[in-house]
């Protein structure tokens, strides 16, 4: 039976539980290469808080800087990917990346982040020649999507969003992923008293919809 996830089938998990519930689901991911399971060691070393369901079919991970990995859903819960972003947001989740693809792309905006940068995956991932050979597929591309999770965005796009969307075409895009997080890092640094280029550059990302 399909159950509707809420907040009270979160719970909250070690690193070494982490690796080894997500490790034994992670081929019945949906399109499970656009997910990494990092190593242990990262887990341990770089994250700070680990969520799950209780059933441990989905969670994630948050590491200090505040950057939300391995975002993951192996059951049959609904509304799992807007439940546990919230909860990484209440928790301190202030960005991620992903695969530049449709369905990523409504489950992150819908949950208040904005795209601000994208650049090609590197060659080097492990999963770039799948995702490659795949590429045709709407649910498949080798283009990072970079985001982040600002409150004044986030009123907009989900207390307004019949007038309020976000144009992707907008998108800067960088030559190389470390460009990207920079350039997603910097906005993020100064999110409160941000230049009035990079206020304009937002805006035009997160746009009024014409009533007309």
């Amino acid at each position: 039976m399909t159950m509707i996830a809420t907040n009270s089938d979160i719970i909250f998990v070690d690193a070494d539980t982490f690796y080894r519930e997500f490790k034994e689901r992670k081929e019945f991911v949906k399109n499970t290469e656009q997910v990494l399971l990092r190593e242990l060691n990262h887990y341990k070393n770089e994250c700070s808080t680990f969520i799950m369901l209780k059933d441990y079919s989905a969670g994630l991970a948050l590491e200090k800087s505040g950057r939300i990995i391995s975002v993951f859903n192996a059951g049959n819960y609904r509304r799992v990917g807007k439940v546990l972003l919230d909860k990484a947001i209440e928790l301190g989740g202030c960005k991620l990346e992903c695969n530049d693809v449709e369905q990523l792309r409504f489950i992150y905006g819908k949950s208040g982040f904005v795209p601000v940068s994208k650049a090609p995956l590197d060659a080097n991932d492990i999963y770039y020649n799948i995702l490659k050979s795949k590429e045709n597929d709407k649910d498949h591309g080798t283009t990072l999507v970079f985001w982040i999770y600002s409150e004044k965005d986030h009123k907009l796009l989900l207390e307004d969003e019949t007038k309020y969307v976000i144009d992707f075409c907008n998108i800067l895009k960088f030559k190389t992923e470390e460009e990207a997080e920079n350039f997603r890092d910097e906005i993020l640094e100064h999110i409160n008293n941000l230049s009035p280029e990079l206020n304009k550059y937002l805006s035009s990302i997160v746009t009024r919809v014409n009533s007309n």
